[in-house]
């Protein structure tokens, strides 16, 4: 009997154990062409008969005519591998005299046979095929039963290696770009150590990267991985790795290997890998949003906890700010009775403020010098009219400077004054601010921003009560009382050497604090009442009137810009209203900050719910903002009652120390600065 052969050319190569072709040359038939893979295909016998088996090929197998991934071939079959032609013969029986061709019996008989080997393929394709449905079956039943993400695709990982020829199998997820190894599993149904080294890095990106499968049937010697150190280094044979999709977002790959065989998949085999695939996608999506509502749900629960908590702390915190509020007004009834002079200019009830006037009544007569230290728009120009208007010095004039306003190179002119032709343009004598102000009483507004050459020439005007005009001769006696007002902190620019100590000790005979607008917030109404009117008499207009929620909404700001942004702001108002200002005529900026400032929570929660439903926010928006102002208000109160001690505070409120530092950062909540080195 003759062994099976391929015939090509007039030469015969017989066929034994597996015979592969390719364009490499260590197969066992070598075909030198472009269009033929490195490994092409392969010839194996098979219970069925001898087969051949397509190995991934790029430009396909060929059996009479016909692409083919694996048949069992036939005696005269006609093989094309590229533009290499073969024909299979099966041998000939000793009994049978083969010389004179095929008889019409022998036809049948060949006919016959590839029927009944067809029909054995075909029922040994079902049966894979059913395998492969009955594992999926079971892991669809599996992922309606099991949350535990890890479990579920552990379970897909067995199943996987149970209907592909697999030696490992690794499922292989990304975050922010960076795989891990998230499940692996050796044929024995163990995890593989050290699973991270023991794959090819390079491979699993490029999967990742481009969302498409690779087969290989000897990474060794794929030219696709000749540069992927991995792939050496680990002596990989048999590679399988296939993208794992949620959407269009690819979030890990399947990686399965075999080390010790080449060829070992085919496209079948991707085929089913990708089935498996599709699965593991839908179980690490399933177990990703099921944490994540998990996830929300807690934070939900422990946020509402908080607003409880908060709550019970704000209540009586309100109570005791009630209580202040009673003991005040008390002492805003005594203070105003013994106020000596009337300040028309100056609305308040504060006591804070009225002890600021209550200073004024006692150095207004004395004729010292006067600091006055505040913000920006806290009205120190008019602390100082009210102070000369009052003083011996009345009948003069009140000259004010700001030192700020007027550049560096004009301001000595404008103090000092200059003679006829000093400068160009100097075509007369004028007289400076200071000679200006002789008998009444100077304002030096912002006096921290003037240079340190005109602080020298201010000092000896001072200190002599005598100035001389630029360009002129002779000197010029003066005499005026300074009041001086500035934001900045002298006492610290001293230090520093901006400010002369020799100048801050004769202006700051007397230093006067005035505080800012939101520590004196019982005043709002009373400002927004006098600007209103005040608006109403200079327009000839009915005063126009404020609901409550936007006066809420300008009691809970916090006024960086004092009672200039408040006028500023009622003069905007009135513009847009029409007899009424709501909180829709308030500037958008102020309704946002108004919305993270938090004192009691029946009111905030009340306010905070108009104003975001009349921005058009969703309820789960509102339900954001209104926990956001909770949680802000509860970690300013913490902070305060712990004298802004950071570490004692974070222990209080059951967090870290950095995730209180990201809170305060995030919320923007300010420190006392002799309180922070502390904390």
């Amino acid at each position: 009997m003759e062994k099976p052969r391929l015939e090509s050319d007039g030469k015969v190569v017989e066929l034994e154990g597996v015979v592969r072709i390719g364009r490499g040359q260590d197969n066992d038939i070598v075909v030198s062409e472009v269009r033929v893979s490195r490994y092409h295909c392969r010839l194996e016998k098979t219970e069925n008969g001898w087969e051949i088996v397509d190995l991934g090929s790029r430009n396909g197998t060929f059996v009479n005519g016909r692409s083919i991934m694996r048949k069992v071939l036939l005696d005269g079959d006609e093989i094309r591998v590229g533009n290499q032609r073969f024909v299979f013969r099966s041998g000939t029986d000793a009994g049978v005299d083969t010389r004179y061709g095929n008889s019409p019996l022998d036809e049948i008989f060949k006919v016959d046979e590839e029927r009944k080997s067809e029909k054995k393929r075909g029922k040994r394709d079902s049966e894979q095929e059913r395998a492969v449905l009955e594992k999926l079956l079971f892991i669809n039943r599996a992922l309606g039963a099991e949350l535990n993400l890890k479990k579920l695709l552990s379970v897909i990982m067995e199943k996987v290696l149970e209907v592909v020829r697999g030696e490992r199998a690794f499922l292989i997820l990304s975050d922010s770009g960076k795989l891990t190894t998230f499940v692996s599993l050796n044929l024995d149904g163990e995890p593989v150590k050290k699973a991270d080294l023991k794959v090819s890095h390079s491979i699993a990106k490029t999967v990742l990267n481009s969302g498409k499968p690779i087969l290989s049937v000897d990474a060794q010697d794929d030219e696709r991985f000749k540069e992927f150190l991995s792939v050496h280094g680990l002596r990989l044979r048999s590679v399988l790795c296939v993208p794992l999709l949620v959407g269009q977002e690819t979030i890990g790959v399947l990686y399965v290997d075999n080390r010790l065989e080449r060829g070992v998949f085919d496209s079948s085999d991707l085929r089913i890998l990708e089935l498996f695939a599709d699965q593991a996608s839908i179980a690490v999506r399933n177990a990703r949003l099921f944490e994540e509502n998990l996830r929300k749900k807690e934070e939900l629960e422990a946020a509402m906890r908080r607003v409880e908590e908060l709550n019970e702390n704000l209540k009586k915190l309100v109570e005791q700010k009630e209580h202040d509020l009673l003991e005040a007004q008390k002492l805003l009834s005594e203070q105003q009775v013994a106020l000596k002079y009337e300040y028309p200019t100056i609305v308040t009830r504060s006591p804070t403020m009225l002890g600021v006037l209550h200073l004024i009544d006692r150095v207004t007569e004395a004729d010292v010098p006067i600091l006055l230290q505040g913000e920006s728009g806290t009205g120190k120009e008019l602390l100082a009219r009210a102070i000369h208007e009052h003083s011996k010095r009345s009948r003069h004039r009140f000259v004010a400077v700001n030192c700020s306003a007027i550049p560096a190179e004009l301001l000595e002119s404008e103090l000092f004054g200059y003679a006829r032709g000093a400068f160009t343009g100097a075509e007369r004598d004028k007289s400076g601010l200071l000679e200006l102000a002789d008998g009444g009483t100077l304002f030096l507004d912002e006096i921290g921003d003037m240079s340190a050459n005109m602080q020298a020439k201010l000092l000896r005007v001072i200190e002599e009560k005598r100035l001389r005009r630029l360009g002129a001769n002779e000197e010029i006696k003066v005499d005026f009382r300074i009041i001086s007002a500035t934001n900045k902190d002298l006492i610290r620019m001293v230090a520093e050497g901006k400010f002369r100590d020799d100048l801050l000790f004769r202006i700051n005979v007397v230093t006067l604090t005035i505080p800012p607008l939101r520590e004196r917030k019982e005043d709002i109404p009373l400002l927004v009442d006098h600007f209103l009117s005040d608006i109403a008499r200079r327009n000839k207009t009915t005063k126009p009137h404020i609901t409550p929620d936007a006066m809420d909404v300008l009691i809970r700001h916090t006024w960086d810009g004092n009672v200039r942004e408040l006028r500023n702001e009622m003069e905007r108002a009135a513009a847009l209203s029409s007899g009424t200002i709501g909180v829709e005529h308030l500037s958008p900026t102020l309704l946002e900050k108004a919305l993270r400032v938090t004192e009691d929570p029946q009111g905030t929660t009340k306010l905070s719910a108009k104003l975001l439903a009349q921005q058009n926010l969703p309820l789960s928006k509102i339900r954001e903002k209104v926990l956001e102002m909770a949680e802000k208000t509860a970690i300013e109160t913490v902070l305060a009652s712990c004298g802004y001690n950071k570490s004692k505070t974070a222990k209080i409120l059951g967090i870290s120390r950095p995730t209180l530092d990201a809170k305060i950062k995030l919320y923007g909540i300010t420190l006392e600065k002799n309180r922070e080195e502390a904390s």
